[in-house]
């Protein structure tokens, strides 16, 4: 296959997952929906930590935000909700609401103590803010799976805690330092650890993440690619031959496009 051939072959494997075609078409709020829809960055667990302080000392008086719900939602096999424009809205407005609703102080200032976790308060940090927009949600019908505490540090250095929201359409950051619901992203913060989703007293380092592609977007997404090999291999390399892997024989870019789209309507016949 030529130079050129081999680029664009590349440059098709690298299309990013796209959101399904039947989507409906909808107005721009803090971050647009069709954004959301493209995220697909899950939160992995990494190895066992401790449990936070603040949040054992609120956990352990049996606080219903710390109690494991399965919620009215529709969720996947992993727990994460399938997100839809009305839950995504749901989010945005809970964001907005709790954040206007409780005034940042540190527990130093308001109540005198290094650190406590509390939930509506009038007055909070961080934490605060998380716990009840979590609270939020959970009356909302949400699963607890889905929404978890997570703890980091942020750029210069300060301490934080946001809510992760899990869903079909990735990961997603309520934070009190930013207006807007902002899809998980791995260098958004150093991230410390977060609540695992199916034990009330576990909590998790961060793992590396990965990418959460329904399998009938992601068929969809196969066979427009095989599309896009065949028109390629018309124009540029009818007949010439590509290797899937070490030690399996030589195909044509044509036949790797033919098999694509063969494969995605299997069902179909």
């Amino acid at each position: 296959m030529s130079r050129i051939g081999l680029s664009l072959l590349a440059a098709l494997l690298m299309i990013p997952v796209a959101a399904h075609a039947g989507a409906q078409k909808v107005a721009r709020l803090d971050l647009d929906f069709s954004l959301a829809n493209k995220s697909r960055l899950a939160v992995t667990l990494g190895a066992k930590a401790a449990v936070p302080a603040g949040y054992y000392e609120l956990c352990r008086t049996g606080n219903s935000v710390c109690r494991l719900s399965a919620g009215t939602l529709d969720r996947t096999a992993d727990g994460a909700v399938r997100l839809d424009r009305d839950l995504y809205d749901q989010l945005v407005s809970v964001n907005a609401k709790v954040d206007r609703s409780i005034r940042p102080v540190a527990d130093s200032v308001s109540l005198h103590v290094a650190d406590r976790w509390s939930v509506s308060p009038k007055a909070g940090d961080c934490e605060d803010f998380a716990l009840t927009k979590k609270a939020t949600l959970l009356g909302y019908g949400w699963p607890s799976s889905a929404l978890l505490i997570a703890l980091a540090v942020t750029r210069d250095g300060q301490q934080h805690a946001v809510l992760v929201v899990r869903t079909s359409n990735g990961d997603f950051v309520l934070d009190n330092l930013v207006a807007s619901v902002r899809p998980w992203r791995a260098n958004m913060y150093r991230w410390k650890t977060i609540q695992s989703p199916s034990d009330m007293w576990g909590w998790y380092q961060f793992g590396i993440g990965r990418s959460r592609i329904p399998m009938d977007i992601a068929e969809s997404n196969l066979r427009s690619l095989g599309e896009s090999l065949s028109q390629v291999a018309a124009l540029i390399a009818p007949k010439s031959l590509v290797r899937l892997s070490l030690g399996t024989p030589s195909v044509s870019l044509a036949e790797v496009a033919d098999w694509l789209v063969a494969w995605t309507d299997r069902d179909k016949a």
